[in-house]
């Protein structure tokens, strides 16, 4: 069974600001990153990915310098 991690950049400037930090993540990590759910603004970015991409994911991220300074919040799906 594969379990799910959703990695959450909470408050993250404007609307037009994540959106382009979603945009950025999908284009350097190839994971998709989104603003939305539901056509709902979240009011954060959002990646899902398996549990097990999860050190891939934050080793691309924290080698970047356009990323590592950002803070980030993990939650499981069981």
């Amino acid at each position: 069974m594969t379990r799910n991690a959703y990695i959450i950049v909470k408050d993250f400037g404007t609307k037009d600001e994540r959106e382009g930090l979603a945009a950025k993540i999908c284009e350097q990590t190839l994971y998709p990153a989104v603003t939305e759910m539901n056509g709902q603004d979240t009011g954060a970015v959002i990646i899902k990915l398996r549990m097990h991409e999860l050190a891939s994911f934050f080793d691309t991220m924290q080698q970047n310098d356009e990323f590592n300074w950002i803070e980030y919040t993990v939650q499981f799906e069981f």
